[in-house]
């Protein structure tokens, strides 16, 4: 299903496989989610390496209207990640992917964990 706020989308296509094969994220993914725009971009270096081919097709989609980015990630819950300790959005954390408990204190294990991944975030 399509999001419910328009969107841009950022396409990076590798070597093609056969000729047309990699257009499906612009003839098909696109019209589907009426995204407002499509921007072409290389395919990052490390991407070949990454999937183990050249022939690859990345894309991203994005929220161009900063005011809507806002209104969406204000309106959510946002905490500390009970396990790795980085401020999450939403119900899973997209660093260590824990769940967030509903209405459940912290674990001994998650204040046990969460000064030393910090610390090792940080220190980068």
């Amino acid at each position: 299903a399509a999001p419910g706020f328009a969107t841009t989308l950022a396409v990076a296509r590798g070597k093609p496989r056969r000729a047309g094969h990699e257009d499906w994220v612009t003839d098909v993914l696109a019209p589907a989610w009426r995204v407002q725009g499509v921007q072409e971009t290389a395919l990052p270096a490390e991407s070949a390496r990454w999937w183990g081919t050249r022939r690859a097709v990345e894309f991203a989609a994005a929220i161009p209207d900063a005011t809507v980015l806002y209104q969406l990630v204000a309106s959510v819950r946002r905490e500390e990640c009970r396990w790795c300790g980085l401020e999450l959005i939403g119900d899973r954390c997209a660093f260590c992917s824990a769940a967030v408990p509903r209405a459940e204190p912290p674990g001994p294990r998650a204040a046990a964990l969460a000064p030393p991944v910090r610390a090792a975030l940080t220190s980068r």
